[in-house]
């Protein structure tokens, strides 16, 4: 998915800067017989063009977890964040054995909880009570432009950052045998998708350029 998301940038990318040269081009050759009521047009053109790219709305990042327990056990995997709407999908988190726990398959976020910076991952849905369940604080909130969040650790100032069990069919609480995260991070390397609007105002512009101007005094 990674791969298929970067291969769409990299597209992109391509088709911004064929644009762009494009249209400096066809500036300097107006420029130059004469044309020079183009002069404030381009420029106008170009900025805001760069300004909706750098402003567009990004989609649902897909976030890569990696941690360590002070048992010796892991965790990595991975989940999709949606920032605009606050809801965790696709999560699929393996932590691994260690010397307190034996490591479980994470495939849910509960119901309700959708805080920005507190990962609380369960392994089914139903009753809870007894089954494992991960819950870590982010130092900061994830947001849909993504980057490198740290997760809590002993000092850090959050209350959770552990795995144990559920002590209900709620999960409200935890209970059992616990493991704390000793390190870790999430991050992503998922590149925004430029929305549709955005991808047309290469055409637009151009379309803009190559009007037809009337009302020129003949020689």
């Amino acid at each position: 998915m990674l791969a298929g998301m970067a291969k769409r940038k990299s597209w992109y990318a391509v088709k911004v800067q064929g644009f762009i040269t494009g249209i400096l081009a066809e500036w300097r050759f107006r420029r130059e017989i004469g044309m020079s009521r183009w002069g404030s047009t381009i420029p106008s053109v170009l900025a805001a063009v760069l300004f909706l790219a750098a402003s567009a709305s990004a989609g649902p990042l897909t976030w890569v977890v990696n941690g360590q327990f002070d048992d010796g056990g892991t965790i990595s995997g991975s989940f999709v964040y949606n920032a605009d709407t606050g809801q965790y999908s696709s999560v699929d988190v393996i932590t691994t054995p260690g010397s307190t726990r034996s490591g479980a398959d994470y495939l849910r976020y509960p119901c309700c909880t959708y805080l920005a910076n507190f990962l609380v991952f369960v392994t089914t849905t139903g009753d809870l009570t007894g089954t494992p369940v991960l819950t870590v604080y982010l130092l900061s909130s994830m947001t849909n432009a993504g980057g490198t969040i740290n997760l809590a650790t002993a000092g850090s100032g959050f209350e959770w950052y552990s795995e144990e069990s559920c002590l209900d069919v709620f999960c409200t609480d935890g209970t059992g045998a616990q493991r704390y995260v000793v390190s870790g991070e999430v991050s992503t390397t998922t590149i925004p998708e430029p929305s549709t609007f955005l991808l047309a105002l290469p055409l637009c512009a151009l379309i803009a350029l190559r009007r037809p101007r009337h009302n020129e005094p003949r020689v």
